[in-house]
């Protein structure tokens, strides 16, 4: 009897378990999910051949004016944003042609990408703890005032999340490797 090839048993048991994964999860995580796919595809269509049409004016700046309508009309709630997600992704071929930064923002900017992460992932559990202490959960009409408290909070913000990456986003390859080696060391084990 011929059985399918191990790998390719693997590759549709993994596809059956997504597809099951996705028919449970909301629409908005899902459409963030393809939204970052296209973004992806755009970064491997760069560096095929078809970066040559893609890199184009004639592809991005119409890319790009329909990100900035989109962005506008989603503002607004006339449209989903997985259309601005695409149209943004699609315009990024022309966004990356722009002349690299001086190099105090470039430095600045690989700082804060370095932990984007943890900021993306700590800050709003910490906003929320600042809204109701800091700010005792009151609007603020704009002012220089409201201002500076802003900029003041952003900061902690900032200085709150770079803590963190420094004890948890920094040490994840040496966490990595160590659950490696302490599965690695079982698995040896398990068959000796």
């Amino acid at each position: 009897q011929a059985t399918l090839p191990r790998s390719i048993a693997n590759r549709g048991l993994l596809l059956i378990s997504a597809i099951v994964i996705l028919a449970f999860l909301p629409w908005t995580m899902i459409s963030g999910f393809f939204i970052w796919l296209f973004g992806v595809a755009i970064f491997a269509a760069l560096k095929s051949p078809a970066h040559k049409i893609i890199t184009r004016f004639w592809f991005g700046g119409p890319c790009l004016v329909a990100c900035l309508v989109l962005f506008h009309l989603s503002r607004s709630g006339q449209m989903p944003d997985i259309w601005l997600g695409l149209a943004f992704s699609a315009a990024l071929s022309l966004i990356l042609r722009v002349p690299a930064p001086p190099r105090l923002i470039a430095a600045l900017a690989a700082w804060l990408a370095d932990f984007s992460y943890t900021l993306y992932l700590a800050h709003f559990s910490f906003a929320a703890f600042l809204w109701y202490t800091l700010f005792a959960s009151q609007r603020m009409e704009p002012s220089p005032a409201a201002a500076v408290r802003f900029i003041a909070a952003a900061a902690i913000l900032v200085a709150y999340s770079f803590g963190m990456s420094l004890l948890f986003e920094r040490n994840t390859d040496k966490l990595r490797r160590y659950a490696m080696t302490v599965i690695s060391g079982k698995v040896k084990g398990d068959r000796g």
